[in-house]
């Protein structure tokens, strides 16, 4: 009777330790989505307020901060528009005081990792880029952007009303 119980016990011990192998890469693939989920909603929501200042303003976005770079496009733009802004560099942060009020809340400045989201606006005010740099944090170098964007660590770029590097799943 005994040896059947420790049997029995064994054998949960197993199976548990089966599951719990089973369901970790799935909540770890759950938990990378999630994130990669809230960013995207989060650049979207700054497309809004985007938008909305170029409704108001005759169709022009805020002006470049005069701390950006001179724009020269970066090479996977420069196919799609020659005015397009540069890589961002900076923080979306200098884009609150022209973008605070279309928001009922702080106006997202972060990715869902704690990086800052960037953001540029070409010179002629008529072409804007956000870019998360993913979960690493890192401007991607040496990677192709590519369609779609399987690994959290890659930059997820928005320029103007479509995402040019993105996850599966989301509108391109």
């Amino acid at each position: 009777m005994r040896r059947s119980w420790f049997v029995l016990l064994v054998t949960a011990s197993v199976i548990a330790a089966a599951g719990v192998a089973y369901l970790l890469p799935k909540i770890r693939v759950a938990s990378a989505r999630r994130m990669i989920s809230a960013t995207v909603s989060d650049v979207y929501s700054l497309r809004a307020a985007l938008n909305q200042y170029a409704a108001e303003n005759g169709g022009l976005y805020p002006p470049p901060s005069a701390g950006d770079p001179d724009v020269k496009s970066w090479d996977i733009v420069m196919v799609r528009r020659e005015s397009a802004p540069t890589y961002p560099v900076r923080s979306v942060a200098w884009l609150r005081p022209y973008l605070q009020r279309f928001f009922n809340r702080p106006m997202p400045e972060t990715d869902a990792w704690g990086h800052p989201v960037l953001a540029a606006v070409s010179w002629d005010r008529r072409s804007y880029t956000l870019a998360s740099l993913g979960s690493d944090g890192q401007r991607d170098t040496l990677v192709h952007y590519s369609w779609p964007v399987v690994e959290t660590w890659h930059d997820l770029i928005f320029l103007d009303d479509s995402f040019i590097s993105a996850p599966e799943g989301f509108a391109h």
